[in-house]
């Protein structure tokens, strides 16, 4: 819903039909259901998950089984146009392409403050680099000795759009944010664009 309310639906389907494909990266997969979404959504959406080996071992048992049907690999040098990829976060590095979106939620501000700006640098460096949006629903978990992700962020982005959905609280799962390196433009918008 967030990402319908925020225009980033309407944007995607207009990427998929001038490019023939939607590039998609998730940054902690959990078990997978984000990823089922994406490819019901999108049949020409190309997604790849990274994440700790012991938490892609359940996304891949996942997306296997509920989802057959769509190609999966495993590794950097996976290549599965309109299917799935699994990259374990030590191979993080070794991710030189461009995506169309990068997602994060809830596990950013679990990370530390060096494992973040790392991915924020990997995302700078290759993967939003050409008009990419990095979406993000992170909790400020400084009351438990964690980081407030998106400190980081606004310190490393030129543009951020505050997500919400309308008339509703996400108390407990965090505020959600675009970002970018250039202006976000995007159809539908409901919120407002904060230039930083």
């Amino acid at each position: 819903n967030l990402l319908l309310e925020g225009g980033m639906i309407e944007w995607l389907d207009r990427l998929a039909a001038e490019k023939g494909e939607v590039k998609i990266l998730e940054i902690g997969g959990g078990y997978g259901a984000l990823a089922t979404w994406f490819r019901s959504a999108f049949p020409s959406c190309s997604y790849t998950i990274i994440d700790l080996p012991e938490c892609l071992l359940f996304s891949g048992l996942y997306l296997s089984l509920s989802r057959p049907d769509v190609r999966t690999g495993w590794g950097v040098d996976a290549r599965v146009p309109f299917g799935l990829r699994f990259i374990p976060n030590y191979q993080a590095d070794a991710v030189e392409e461009s995506f169309d979106l990068v997602i994060n939620t809830l596990s950013m501000s679990e990370m530390s403050i060096p494992q973040v700006r790392h991915y924020v640098s990997l995302m700078k460096t290759n993967w939003i680099k050409k008009q990419g949006l990095f979406f993000e629903q992170n909790q400020d978990n400084r009351h438990l000795g964690l980081i407030c992700a998106q400190d980081i962020f606004a310190e490393e982005f030129h543009s951020r759009k505050s997500v919400s959905l309308t008339g509703k609280t996400l108390l407990h799962h965090g505020m959600a944010n675009l970002w970018s390196l250039g202006p976000i433009d995007l159809p539908g918008c409901r919120s407002a664009i904060h230039e930083q």
